[in-house]
């Protein structure tokens, strides 16, 4: 009995094991998330922050559409246009004649400068408001939103990574290397759709006010059933109630049930 509580105890502390390995990669991608939250609550102003990945976006997307391997003449810097227009809601003209000589480097630059000079213009343009505080709503909102996606994505991994045991392959691995590669598509889509947002939102003004003379109807909507003084009287039968089987009043000798009472 002693060496069958070992052999039990053993396997127990080895799946326990095993299991705090899987969890571990869920930990560091947690205190990558939480330390960045904490970073964005305790930070008055995101300028620097927004301007470094708004930087790594430009030159992520340039290399989507033009390289060096490319000949420069068949650089898609119309499509580049497009997709930065996209980004940030800023027009940079990139027509061939306009940026002639230059190179990626200097693309990248011409980008950069438009939407720095965008970012400065839109701060002034909401300067009535906190804008500092929008930007921290702005960017916790979209980092707590796709982090509940991950972590549903992760979820599914986990279960289905056993499954590479058959192929001679050790889950453990297969996992962490995945998780890393879905954690990195992660912070990548993180980065994108904060610069995204806080680029192209729009304060509401509010609802358009009431033109002089012109009737104000708001007044006069009532959210109530009906009038006050109309109250719903109940429905009250007239003579006695007949019985299923009595004879029918109708005078056709059948049963009230089989007559007019179906």
């Amino acid at each position: 009995i002693e060496n069958a509580q070992k052999k039990v105890e053993a396997q127990n502390f080895s799946i326990r094991k095993h299991l705090l390995e899987y969890d571990d990669v869920m930990n560091k991608q947690r205190e990558v998330i939480y330390s960045r939250r904490t970073r964005i609550f305790s930070s008055e102003d995101l300028s620097e922050d927004i301007m470094e990945m708004a930087e790594d976006l430009i030159i992520t997307t340039v290399e989507e559409y033009a390289t060096n391997d490319v000949n420069p003449e068949n650089w898609d810097l119309k499509g580049l246009q497009t997709r930065v227009f996209q980004l940030f809601s800023t027009y940079v003209d990139l027509n061939t004649d306009k940026v002639d000589g230059f190179s990626i480097g200097g693309i990248e630059d011409l980008i950069f400068e438009k939407v720095k000079k965008k970012y400065q213009e839109r701060k002034k343009e909401f300067e009535d408001i906190d804008y500092g505080r929008l930007e921290r709503v702005i960017s916790i909102n979209v980092i707590d939103e796709l982090w509940k996606e991950h972590l549903l994505a992760m979820d599914e991994l986990k279960e289905g990574i056993g499954l590479r045991g058959y192929g001679q392959r050790d889950p453990l691995k297969e996992y962490q290397k995945e998780g890393y590669q879905i954690f990195s598509e992660l912070i990548d889509l993180i980065n994108t759709e904060t610069v995204q947002k806080i680029f192209s939102f729009k304060v509401g003004m509010g609802y358009p006010q009431r033109e002089e003379g012109e009737e104000d109807f708001s007044s006069k909507i009532i959210l109530s059933r009906g009038e006050e003084d109309e109250k719903a009287a109940p429905v009250r039968r007239k003579g006695r109630k007949i019985g299923r089987n009595e004879p029918c009043p109708c005078g056709s000798g059948q049963k009230y049930k089989k007559c007019c009472g179906r």
